[in-house]
Parts: C-alpha cells; structure tokens; sequence
C-alpha cells in the first residue's frame, strides 16, 4: 500500500461525544489536525490550533486573541495529552478531543470539551507501508 494521503474538514460537535470519521478509505498512522477564525464576527479578534496523533501519543497547541475593544488580550496553550484542544475564551479551552482508534477506513475522536459554538476544522490522514519511523512527542 505505498502511502495513503486523505484531508478533510468537520465541525467540531457541541456535545461531549464520540465522531468517527469512516471515509479515509485506510487506517491513518499519524492524523494533523488544525482549525481558526474569526471570534464574534470580529476580524481582529482570532483564535487557532494545530494537533497531531498517532495511536497511543497525541500533542496540541492553541492560540487566541482577543481585540477591538476596551482592552486587549492574547493567551496560548499547549497539551502532550490532547490531539485537538482550542479556546473560545482567554485561558480556558472550550474543546478537546482525543484519537479513540484508528480502524481500516478511518479513526474515531472521542470529546471531552465541547461548548455550544460552532467551529470547524481540517485534519490530514497519512497511512500506508511506506510510512515508518513516526511518533508524536515533545521538544
């Protein structure tokens, strides 16, 4: 099987639940994650995260900041224990979600955090023979 590539784009549930994603067509080793925009409509107020995972190892970092109003504010984190973790406010993550499992057609997420905003995201899946020497970690 060479090296399997697939991307794609979700929304990020509101409710604390499992969200398989059954379309990759292989079973993805390590899955990129990231998602941003825009909060309340605002253009200079913005919010971002980047993750990755792989089985059993997952790592995410976010960012947010807050402008164009009486006082500014900025905040960013970062999680060895998360695949996806982003806020909605300063200092408090309002999603987080970990790699449940991989399967032969895609992987399952499971929510921990979620809140009542919709937020999409995008996410790429590589898999395949061809794909060795891989981890997500710390540096």
């Amino acid at each position: 099987m060479a090296l399997s590539v697939y991307a794609g784009t979700f929304l990020a549930p509101q409710t604390n639940q499992t969200q398989p994603f059954t379309n990759l067509g292989f079973a993805p080793s390590v899955l990129i994650f990231s998602g941003g925009g825009g909060l309340n409509g605002t253009a200079s107020s913005a919010f971002g995260c980047i993750g990755f995972a792989c089985v059993g190892k997952e790592a995410s970092a976010s960012w947010i900041n807050i402008d164009n109003g009486a006082s500014s504010d900025a905040s960013r984190g970062a999680s060895f224990s998360k695949a996806i973790v982003f806020g909605n406010n300063i200092e408090a993550a309002s999603f987080e979600a970990d790699l449940q499992s991989t399967d032969a057609t895609g992987f399952t997420l499971n929510w921990t955090t979620t809140a009542a905003v919709t937020r999409g995201l995008s996410y790429l899946g590589i898999g395949g023979s061809d794909l060795t020497g891989y981890t997500v970690g710390t540096f």
